[in-house]
């Protein structure tokens, strides 16, 4: 494991994949939800929505919090397929999300069976979407995202949040938590799996 630096001393959290769930497979696109009425503890602002698309006809199907993935979101995609699995907050069913107690944002991958590309989409009102993307390596990553690496973002007022997994070569992710987080002052260190490396971004 590679550390850098961020353990937290407080988080709003904007999916841990613990409340509501959903399970879906197609062979080209489709999309499950918008989820509502979800506890605010687990989702930001109870409302998720989940997508699927793959390019070849391959088989996809994602699966969040059944009883064998509690607390996360599994993605497959069979073969070498080409295929993205999204999470979304807001575009579908519209949401308010408050992150201006935090300065970064925390994305946790229990586990990645091959490389694959990680993106973090924002939008505020008024604004068009702000984009964060890393490449997302084999096995366990957790990734801490300074909000200096998103432009013309209100962090007061987020209107769409999303998390995608782009997988151009198929495989198998587990998504286990998107969290907005302020470090602790006395520790900097970020954690990442396999052959990750820094991805903190100066500010501008």
């Amino acid at each position: 494991m590679l550390l850098l630096p961020g353990a937290s001393n407080s988080a709003t959290i904007l999916d841990s994949f613990n409340v509501g769930g959903s399970s879906i497979s197609t062979t080209i696109s489709k999309v499950s939800g918008p989820e509502t009425g979800l506890s605010l503890s687990g989702v930001a602002n109870g409302k998720r929505t989940t997508f699927i698309s793959g390019s070849t006809g391959g088989l996809i199907s994602v699966t969040v919090n059944n009883a064998a993935t509690l607390g996360q979101a599994i993605f497959t995609s069979a073969g070498t397929t080409s295929a993205f699995f999204g999470v979304d907050y807001g575009a579908v069913s519209g949401v308010n999300i408050d992150l201006s107690a935090g300065n970064q944002i925390d994305v946790s991958v229990i586990d990645a069976s091959k490389a694959a590309s990680l993106e973090v989409w924002l939008r505020s009102p008024g604004f068009s979407n702000s984009q964060f993307s890393t490449t997302l390596p084999i096995g366990a990553s957790e990734f801490l995202i300074p909000f200096s690496s998103f432009t013309n973002v209100n962090f007061g007022s987020i209107e769409i949040a999303r998390v995608l997994i782009v997988a151009p070569n198929g495989g198998r992710f587990a998504l286990g938590s998107v969290i907005s987080s302020v470090p602790e002052p006395s520790c900097s260190i970020l954690m990442l799996g396999g052959l990750g490396g820094l991805l903190l971004r100066r500010r501008r």
